[in-house]
């Protein structure tokens, strides 16, 4: 029962993928062997994965781009079009 009301409060806060990753954990028999510190660092990990899932498709939503599956290795860089394919390999900071 106890669980049941972190698991609503956590929901009601916003932390769903705390909550999911919470369940995970709850049925995963391995679990009880880590200690405290090990668990709480995969259940955040866990949260801020879902939190940038979450912000990666809404940006892409946002984008309303022409093709959706559109990607870096398709950009025709023929040298007529004047597109140096060296720029698309470097990093960005």
């Amino acid at each position: 029962m106890m669980i049941q009301t972190i698991l609503t409060q956590l929901r009601s806060l916003k932390l769903d993928g705390l909550a999911c990753a919470l369940v995970e954990q709850l049925t995963f028999p391995g679990m009880t062997a880590m200690s405290f510190e090990e668990r709480l660092a995969l259940l955040v990990d866990r949260a801020i994965h879902t939190r940038n899932v979450r912000k990666l498709v809404r940006l892409l939503a946002q984008t309303k781009l022409k093709c959706a599956q559109a990607s870096i290795e398709d950009i025709d860089t023929r040298p007529a079009r004047g597109i140096d394919r060296g720029v698309f390999s470097e990093e960005t900071t």
